[in-house]
């Protein structure tokens, strides 16, 4: 029914890009993205220098919760509520529509793709304890406004679009 649920919008810790998400971080996350009563926008990939975003926009998150993932790990989860536009707009080149190809994508290989936030946020430094019981200082965000969470094929912030729970009512759909 393009409703999405469970969806993985950030991981608590250091990710991909070598920022640091604290639990502050995700707490501001959950209230920015629950304000925005229309919900947070959603987009098939990121726009770049090369390429306007006009024509992916695939729907909006909405009901957004901070909780343990099946691994424990602590994450922002959120509900893609897919828009109907995003079934008559082609992947390009691909032969079929954006709302097919994440459907199909999300039931059959949801490790293959996942969320990228777009944010305004400023940094500062943070001494925390890393796995290795080592103290470290990060680079840790401030959030300052959640501008979007769009579908990428290699998020820095999570590593796929559900958690690896089998019972996800995310991994099920």
């Amino acid at each position: 029914n393009g409703i999405l649920r469970n969806v993985q919008i950030a991981k608590l810790g250091k990710n991909k890009n070598d920022s640091y998400f604290n639990e502050a971080f995700m707490l501001a996350l959950v209230e920015k993205g629950n304000a925005q009563t229309q919900g947070v926008k959603s987009r098939f990939g990121h726009p770049n220098m090369c390429a306007t975003s006009l024509g992916t926009y695939i729907g909006r998150f909405k009901e957004f919760e901070y909780k343990a993932g099946a691994s424990g790990e602590m994450f922002v989860f959120g509900t893609l509520y897919l828009d109907q536009i995003a079934k008559k707009v082609q992947v390009e080149g691909k032969g079929i529509s954006m709302y097919d190809y994440i459907v199909e994508m999300a039931t059959s290989n949801p490790d293959m793709f996942g969320n990228s936030i777009v944010v305004s946020c400023f940094c500062e430094d943070e001494t925390i304890t890393n796995e290795a019981g080592e103290t470290e200082v990060v680079e840790s965000l401030i959030l300052e406004e959640f501008v979007s969470s769009d579908l990428v094929d290699d998020p820095a912030a999570t590593d796929a679009l559900f958690s690896n729970n089998p019972n996800d009512l995310g991994v099920i759909m």
